[in-house]
């Protein structure tokens, strides 16, 4: 359904001043108007020169009801109402007034904010004054923010999505890093995780921080695209972990020899006490990685543990090996085992730092 405005220019007959009411009906929820008292080229007296109205919405006609009287307000029909766009010199619309001094001016979309001369003439024996008021048409667009700039890489953050009046849209199409995902009620995403800037070949080079594009969009409901970026400090790729155990065999015997791989590529042996240590990277976000013990005439053991990428903290890990074919007896041992295995999860993830 239209919107209507109403704008109120006075013509005056052999006068040398004029008059301008104007109402204005734009957003499709709010209410705006604008009224002036003001010499024959007109000006917006109040509220101040330069007031502003939102673009129509999509696949919505929203008029502006530019309303023509004389000094004594009777309505002045057949006049001529010109709309020029910006510094124009041409106009965009024109119209004419009907009996009840009303001419419908379709309020226009704009790309960028755009101010509108509007002029109301009649040419009548010279007997009426021109009469001009400037109306200020704004462009719907989104900004896009967040709430943590600049941000730690690895770290996680939210996407803001407002509209031109900083006002929260929702489901609006947050991109970043090759992610997208939607603003809820309050204009906020899910959590975003600011990339790595250093990487594990080249950890000894700290770049400082590095800007990312961030895009906001909602086409569908009127709104232009919203552009930023996001600053991501570099804190020098903190995801190295140290991976380090024993490797016995049910008598509790150390093994040495025994070969230690992971399901990245990662082999090293163990020394002549049973002992192993290696480093790892794990991926962004952090993973589940399988380690695994073989030693010939000896069942292959496995684990599988999560390394987290946000941390540095050691992770402890043993391994008790038994002969293939064979069944250690030794009840002691049998129990202690379990007890070992029972405690997995202490000696797992062990912060020696």
């Amino acid at each position: 359904m239209a919107k209507i405005g109403l704008v109120t220019l006075l013509l005056v007959v052999g006068f040398s001043s004029v008059l301008a009411n104007a109402t204005y009906h734009s957003d499709p929820i709010g209410f705006n108007s604008v009224s002036s008292y003001l010499p024959v080229i007109l000006t917006i007296d109040s509220p101040s020169d330069g007031t502003s109205f939102v673009e129509p919405w999509p696949l919505q006609t929203i008029y502006v009801s530019v309303h023509i009287v004389n000094q004594f307000g009777s309505p002045i029909s057949d006049a001529t109402v010109h709309t020029y766009p910006g510094q124009s010199q041409n106009y965009q619309w024109r119209g004419f007034t009907d009996k009840n001094g009303i001419a419908y001016w379709p309020e226009p979309n704009v790309d960028l904010d755009t101010i509108y001369r509007v002029k109301a003439e009649k040419f009548v024996n010279g007997d009426y004054q021109e009469s001009t008021i400037y109306i200020t048409i704004r462009n719907r667009y989104l900004k896009v923010s967040t709430n943590v700039n600049p941000v730690d890489e690895g770290k996680e953050f939210f996407g803001i999505a407002t509209d031109q009046d900083n006002q929260p849209v929702a489901m609006a199409a947050v991109k970043f890093n090759g992610k997208t995902k939607f603003t809820d009620i309050n204009g906020m995403t899910s959590s975003f995780t600011a990339p790595w800037i250093t990487t594990p070949s080249n950890t000894s080079q700290i770049s400082g921080s590095k800007n990312y594009p961030i895009e906001a969009s909602a086409p569908l409901r009127g709104y232009d695209d919203g552009k930023s970026t996001v600053t991501v400090r570099d804190t020098g790729y903190p995801k190295s972990h140290k991976i380090y155990g024993q490797v016995r065999d049910y008598d509790f015997v150390p093994l040495q020899n025994v070969k230690i791989t992971t399901n990245k590529g990662n082999y090293v042996y163990t020394d002549k006490n049973g002992d192993y240590s290696f480093e790892i990277v794990p991926k962004e976000g952090g993973e589940y990685i399988a380690i695994m013990a073989s030693y010939s005439g000896f069942i292959t053991q496995s684990e599988r543990i999560w390394v987290s990428s946000t941390d540095t903290n050691p992770i402890h890990l043993n391994f008790w090996l038994v002969q293939d074919g064979k069944v250690n007896q030794n009840a002691q041992g049998q129990q202690q085992i379990q007890e070992q295995q029972s405690q997995k999860t202490d000696y797992q993830q062990v912060n020696y730092s």
